[in-house]
């Protein structure tokens, strides 16, 4: 069985635009989860962490999703599903005792590599 996930529209904070210092906070709460993520020194990279919204179309459940992406992978195993946003929240400050937790370290904006672009480029016309 095919499984699709419906992510709907991504946010103006995914990588895909590009990295931003202004997307990045110290945590990520129900008042900035939409618009922040989180970096995280994760073994040898700095891992970019947000959280998603999507429905899951086999079943039509609503559901949280946790993704952490670094520049030599698409992502890591860091990434999760959660049914509640404040599990997801948890999860992605370290303060379940999870993976992040226990493997990473937080790291300001400035550890972020210099010149990454966007991976895709947006045009408008009039």
């Amino acid at each position: 069985m095919v499984r699709i996930t419906e992510l709907g529209h991504l946010p103006a904070h995914d990588l895909m635009f590009g990295f931003s210092p202004d997307n990045i906070a110290d945590r990520l709460t129900i008042e900035n989860w939409t618009t922040r993520a989180l970096l995280r020194k994760y073994r040898d990279d700095v891992v970019y962490i947000m959280i998603l919204r999507a429905v899951e179309q086999w079943n039509d459940l609503s559901v949280y999703l946790v993704r952490a992406s670094s520049l030599g992978e698409t992502t890591c195993d860091l990434s999760a599903r959660f049914l509640k946003l404040e599990e997801a929240l948890a999860y992605v400050n370290g303060e379940d005792g999870g993976a992040i937790a226990t493997g990473t370290v937080a790291v300001p904006a400035e550890e972020y590599p210099a010149g990454e672009a966007a991976a895709v480029s947006v045009f408008t016309s009039r």
